[in-house]
């Protein structure tokens, strides 16, 4: 083998593995963008689905990975999230996300156009680039580089397309994160708290302490209210009247509207205050 020929080929095989090594990146962030597409549970849920979903996604060749960029990942403007499901009876802290991105018509068959040549270019380099050239020549070293030039340059626009995409996602995510450390989602979503200062009573923490405490009791028994107090301070402590802008725990019955209610005369005159699940 002449010295220019082994150059020209030495130079073609570099290339192409410097191709392949970029192929598998984007077959990476692909994976990663599609694992976390979409989700649906409890928070306690959420290590394991995402460690599953990643796990399904481990053995998935390209092809099937634009297939799904293509069919649920890129939307049209005009896609509607799925309703969510309700959640399992008794569960409180229930989320739903979903991540797509959306776009005009025109700009989902360039993506289709761009995502589907990926793939085509990529098995013809991988299962034809011999067959195509004849890498015993010069001439036809040349000419693979060429097709490799141009699997480059589609392989650089996906690249772009994906990158960009991943760091719009991630700074979504950045954003929700930050939002989930605040007081205000923690008022909210623990305790029912509104910013504005009103209380959204079935998702509040003192309903949920109030009606935890009525379980001791056989269902559909009335509730003492200061024995259930007793056993909030015990047991929830951090759930008072005050944090939902009421005097007392009579009050929060009341303004609930969460419960049923009687007072119970007692001998020493004075009544007891006994409530219940609606």
């Amino acid at each position: 083998m002449d010295s220019e020929l082994e150059a020209s080929r030495s130079a073609l095989f570099l290339r192409l593995g410097r191709s392949l090594v970029r192929v598998q990146s984007v077959e990476l962030l692909l994976k990663r963008l599609l694992a976390s597409r979409s989700f649906g549970g409890t928070v306690e849920q959420f290590e394991t689905w995402m460690s599953e979903r990643h796990a399904d996604y481990a053995t998935n060749t390209l092809g099937t990975l634009v297939n799904e960029l293509l069919e649920l990942y890129l939307v049209s403007e005009s896609y509607e999230a799925q309703e969510a499901p309700d959640p399992p009876e008794g569960t409180h802290i229930y989320f739903r996300f979903e991540n797509v991105v959306t776009m005009e018509d025109a700009r989902l068959l360039e993506m289709r156009g761009l995502f589907k040549g990926l793939v085509s270019a990529r098995n013809d380099i991988v299962h034809h680039l011999v067959e195509r050239f004849p890498l015993k020549t010069v001439e036809g070293c040349s000419a693979a580089h060429a097709g490799l030039a141009a699997f480059e340059s589609t392989l650089g626009k996906v690249w772009d397309e994906l990158n960009g995409w991943a760091e719009a996602r991630d700074k979504a995510s950045q954003v929700h994160a930050e939002f989930v450390k605040s007081p205000e989602f923690h008022n909210y979503l623990m305790d029912g708290i509104l910013a504005d200062g009103s209380v959204h009573w079935e998702l509040s923490g003192i309903v949920r302490a109030l009606r935890n405490a009525a379980k001791s009791r056989a269902e559909g028994d009335w509730m003492p209210l200061d024995v259930a107090v007793a056993w909030i301070r015990r047991e929830d402590p951090l759930q008072i009247p005050s944090r939902y802008f009421c005097k007392n725990y009579r009050q929060v019955i009341r303004k609930s509207q969460a419960f049923e209610a009687k007072l119970e005369p007692q001998s020493d005159g004075s009544t007891l205050l006994l409530y219940r699940s609606k």
